[in-house]
């Protein structure tokens, strides 16, 4: 409970000040409500004594007209007080609550969110900045392996991946059996195996690739200390679905990366 208040100090204040305002609020009608009706109760015997030409109360009464036109004004302001300070409170409690949504969301330690996964110098860059480990859950890894494996290309951005192995970066990929994948996907399959064949026997430390039994639902693209992911929709290319990207100290990508590693092991070489 100690914690809850020291953390939250300027709620408990404005908390404060607003009962405050509206106890002596209440006090303050209360006394000017009695006040008004004895000055009401004044200026009829008042008239009694102007009419009988007895007018020696009209000084005082006149004081009291004065007094009570201070006490309105005083109860402007205490009213616009109150309510400033109330409107005050309520603003700042819907601060913190946005606060502490903001806090979650950061929690998850977001550094992009892709509405889809067509823009090739985006990874391209990510791979590129590589320095030990990439890991990759995916369909069949037919684009991945041509934009960014392809021997067969004179440009360098063709084979980010190649330089990566090269450079002694470790290369996981995983990827559903054969015939977890629908028609469409399955022409891509024998030849992505056996381009994925070729680079193991280059790069027989640095590279790997397994295959698990059971459709794919997750799309994984880890990269050292960052993380992409997004789901497999069936019937929807990958490049046409959305991803967040991450990095790794995030809760949310350690399950991610908890659930590969998992697979990883569970996988099997064909």
């Amino acid at each position: 409970m100690k914690n809850y208040i020291i953390k939250n100090l300027s709620v408990v204040i404005l908390l404060v000040l607003v009962i405050l305002m509206g106890i002596v609020g209440y006090f303050y009608f209360s006394y000017t409500e009695s006040s008004t009706t004895f000055i009401q109760g004044e200026k009829k015997d008042s008239s009694n004594y102007i009419i009988l030409g007895k007018n020696t109360n009209l000084p005082q009464i006149q004081q009291e007209n004065r007094n009570n036109q201070l006490h309105n004004k005083l109860g402007n302001i205490f009213g616009g007080l109150f309510t400033g300070l109330l409107i005050a409170f309520i603003q700042h409690l819907i601060l913190i609550d946005e606060k502490r949504r903001l806090d979650k969301i950061k929690a998850l330690a977001v550094k992009n969110v892709l509405f889809n996964r067509d823009d090739k110098d985006y990874y391209r860059n990510i791979i590129f900045l590589s320095k030990n480990e990439i890991k990759i859950m995916g369909v069949t890894a037919y684009r991945l392996l041509n934009d960014f494996a392809n021997t067969d290309s004179s440009s360098a951005n063709d084979k980010v991946l190649i330089s990566a192995l090269s450079r002694n970066v470790k290369i996981k990929i995983l990827l559903p059996n054969k015939e977890y994948l629908d028609d469409r996907n399955k022409a891509n399959f024998d030849s992505t195996k056996s381009k994925m064949s070729e680079i193991k026997g280059l790069y027989k430390a640095a590279f790997d690739y397994k295959y698990f039994d059971h459709v794919p639902t997750q799309s994984i693209f880890n990269v050292d200390s960052e993380t992409i992911i997004g789901p497999v929709i069936p019937g929807r290319s990958s490049k046409d679905t959305p991803a967040i990207h991450i990095f790794n100290t995030s809760k949310y990508a350690e399950i991610y990366m908890e659930y590969f590693n998992t697979e990883w092991e569970a996988a099997k070489y064909l």
